[in-house]
């Protein structure tokens, strides 16, 4: 099967310093897509406090490569950075176990609860985390950018019912 990829440079600054990587689930690129944002300034669960730039993306028949160039939060060129996603991980949203699993987020249609129905449990869920923020929300951070907010509720709301 064929799949589609789009890299994203996320923000850099006091929010985090990401790679966002977008995939779609099949040979459609108008239908639904895997979201996975990777906090750069971590180093597997470790804090290093740097920022990427010069995001670059690969990929061959098993993995999936995002690279740059790290810097210090405070200025100065520290080294090059590769992360490898294995394919059988990313395609079917397990995550990048084997790449970063304590930097690795992946963004859903709201579904919370992960039960198939995006439903009222799902809106009360993010609704008592709203205003919560830091890396390891969980579920609740529909869209994976580090804050529990109106970007997570509307994408429940846009999707209340699919599923059920």
């Amino acid at each position: 099967m064929n799949y589609w990829f789009l890299r994203l440079r996320g923000t850099n600054g006091a929010n985090g310093s990401r790679w966002t990587l977008m995939i779609s689930d099949d040979g459609d690129p108008n239908s639904n897509w895997i979201i996975y944002n990777f906090d750069a300034k971590f180093d597997g669960g470790t804090f290093v406090n740097q920022w990427v730039d010069f995001p670059h993306l690969g990929f061959d028949n098993e993995a999936v490569y995002l690279s740059g160039n790290m810097y210090d939060v405070g200025g100065g060129f520290r080294f090059g950075k590769v992360r490898i996603l294995w394919k059988d991980q990313i395609y079917n949203a397990q995550g990048a176990n084997r790449g970063n699993p304590a930097d690795c987020c992946v963004a859903h249609n709201g579904d919370v609860d992960g039960n198939g129905c995006v439903d009222d449990a799902d809106l009360l869920r993010v609704l008592f985390a709203f205003g919560s923020t830091g890396q390891n929300l969980g579920r609740v951070d529909t869209n994976c950018d580090g804050a529990v907010d109106d970007a997570d509720l509307l994408i429940v709301l846009f999707n209340f019912g699919s599923g059920c």
